[in-house]
């Protein structure tokens, strides 16, 4: 039993112990674990959560666009243009006293 732990020692132990010791291999490490966390941190926010939507009720949330787009509706254009011709007064008034006036 003592040789295998002789051999343990030499062959796994040992390279631990060193590594341990090594100021190169423990920044190594040190730098490897900063690389982890801070991927950690930023990955976390990038990954989109999973939305839950039915059709027919509103959206939990607001939902940014990448790009802006525009419609234009046809029927409310329509509408728009229909109301405002209703709303503008004539640019002239026929007055038939005049025409009467002319006449005799």
């Amino acid at each position: 039993m003592t040789k295998w732990r002789e051999a343990g020692r030499k062959y796994v132990l040992a390279p631990l112990e060193r590594f341990y010791y090594s100021f190169t291999a423990r920044r190594l490490v040190w730098g490897v674990i900063f690389f982890l966390l801070t991927a950690l941190l930023v990955g976390v926010d990038t990954f989109p959560r999973r939305q839950v939507l039915e059709v027919g009720q509103p959206s939990p949330q607001d939902f940014l666009a990448r790009q802006t787009i525009t419609y234009e509706s046809e029927v409310l254009t329509a509408q728009a243009r229909e109301q405002a011709a209703r709303q503008v007064e004539p640019l002239y008034r026929l007055d038939n006293q005049a025409l009467a006036l002319m006449e005799s």
